[in-house]
Parts: structure tokens; sequence; C-alpha cells
């Protein structure tokens, strides 16, 4: 995950609370696995080097419910690479 990453990271969650790069990195590695399946992926080309990923997910956890989410995310070339810098 770390190599589709920008450095300057950014990710809002529903409740408001606001996470970096490295708090992101951190809660993945003590994540735990889950099913996830993403669908109605589509991509909106804003400029050359910027996109916006808009896609859904069903995330289903074990003794639980399923989650529906739809999701986005931008992303950017740096160093010739598509790093995903807001979510």
């Amino acid at each position: 995950m770390k190599e589709l990453l920008s450095i300057e990271y950014i990710e809002y969650e529903r409740s408001g609370m606001k996470f970096n790069y490295n708090s992101v990195i951190s809660m993945l590695s003590e994540e735990d696995d889950t099913e996830s399946i993403m669908f109605d992926f589509k991509v909106i080309s804003i400029t050359d080097t910027v996109i916006q990923a808009l896609y859904s997910t069903k995330i289903h956890k074990e003794d639980s419910f399923n989650d529906y989410c739809f999701r986005s995310s931008l992303w950017r070339i740096e160093d010739n690479n598509w790093k995903m810098y807001f979510h």
C-alpha cells in the first residue's frame, strides 16, 4: 500500500476524523482481514496528471451485516507513478 499512497495523503472519515499517510499505514498493519468487493468503478480525468476514481464497495464482516459504501479518491502522477493523495 505504501507504493500507492502519496506522502501527502489525506483521508477524512464519515465521522470527520482526519488521517494522513503515517496514520493510515499504521492502521493497515493492525487491521484484520475482511472481505471487500469493489464494483461500479469509474475514472474521471481532471487533468493530464490528476484523476478521480469513483467506485462502490461491499464489505462483509464475519458475524456482521454487509456494509455498502460509495467511495471517491483523487490520484496524481508523482515520480512517473499514480499515487492516491485524497480519499
